[in-house]
This record gives structure tokens, sequence and C-alpha cells, in this order.
């Protein structure tokens, strides 16, 4: 696990307490109903706690990086 698969799975808009950490909770509570999705999302939110710092920059730059597409500034829509 790193810190993109890690925003992969959990996404970048991800709070420590509060959010993440019931979220943990909740996934150790009864292991054997998870799925693999659930598996997933448990190791990912095991990661992103032990290495928070890591985490958040990688969801800081994916917050900075323009959408896909979106055009460059200056740019604009043919008129129909």
């Amino acid at each position: 696990m790193n810190a993109q698969e890690a925003a992969d799975i959990l996404g970048v808009n991800r709070r420590r307490h509060g959010d993440l950490i019931e979220m943990l909770r909740a996934l150790t509570l009864y292991p054997w109903l998870n799925t693999a999705e659930d598996e997933k999302r448990r190791v990912a939110a095991r990661w992103a706690l032990t290495h928070w710092t890591e985490y958040q920059d990688e969801c800081a730059r994916r917050r900075e990086a323009p959408p896909t597409g979106a055009r460059p500034a200056g740019v604009r829509r043919r008129s129909r």
C-alpha cells in the first residue's frame, strides 16, 4: 500500500478523527463479514492512519491538480 493507492480507495476529503478511525473500527469489528472491497478499505484506512502526513500530501497534490477535462486559461468555448 502507498499514498496513491490509499487516496484512490479512500478519496481525498477524509478526516483523521471522526471519519477514518470510526471506519477502521467498524471494519475490524466483524472482519468475517467484510467483502473484498471492505478489506481493501480497511487496509487503506490503517495505512493512512499510520502514514498520515504522506496521505495528506498526496491528497493535497490531487486537490491542486486541475480537472482532466479543464480547458487552459484564456481558451473559450466554440460558439454554435
